[in-house]
């Protein structure tokens, strides 16, 4: 009796997972999940409990609706989780996903030589390189902008390392 109780949670839990995640890559959570009330979330239960009983049906040879049923408590405390963990694992893949997706791979590849950088200046505060760099609008001159100067003797006045150089 024990086995098949583990058998039944596995089957569940491993049927949850594989709907989450394409229920994620195909954008289907978000448009038919997230916002939606109770109504909506009892037929995901059902998806993810007939995902689970099928599971469970072809590896214990059980009948289906039976395997149905025993599938739907496990169900229930997965289904929401597993949907979770999708949601910060796996992206979504629709056509402004997938074009994004493009559009940063070739922006790697043309500007690759550009992230090489010679030996990186050293600083006694440690924030200056990553400061000048956000403030500076064209990240060449960093020193010679006055904002970015500024802005960095501000901060260094506040910090208790000393006066600003």
């Amino acid at each position: 009796m024990f086995l098949f109780s583990v058998d039944i949670s596995i089957a569940a839990l491993i049927a949850n997972l594989i709907v989450s995640a394409a229920c994620q890559v195909l954008a289907m959570r978000r448009y038919f999940y997230e916002g939606r009330g109770l109504i909506n979330r009892v037929i995901w239960l059902a998806l993810f409990s007939a995902a689970a009983g099928w599971l469970l049906a072809r590896n214990s040879h059980i009948d289906l609706q039976v395997a149905f049923g025993l599938a739907i408590a496990p169900s229930l405390c997965l289904f929401s989780s597993c949907l979770n963990i999708a949601k910060r694992i796996l992206p979504e893949l629709t056509p402004f996903a997938i074009i994004e997706m493009f559009t940063s791979f070739k922006n790697v590849w043309v500007h690759s030589a550009d992230r090489i950088r010679s030996k990186a200046r050293t600083s006694a505060y440690p924030m200056d390189t990553l400061i000048c760099i956000h403030l500076s609008p064209n990240h060449r001159d960093q020193r010679q902008n006055p904002t970015a100067q500024a802005t960095l003797n501000r901060i260094r006045a506040e910090l208790p390392l000393g006066p600003p150089l």
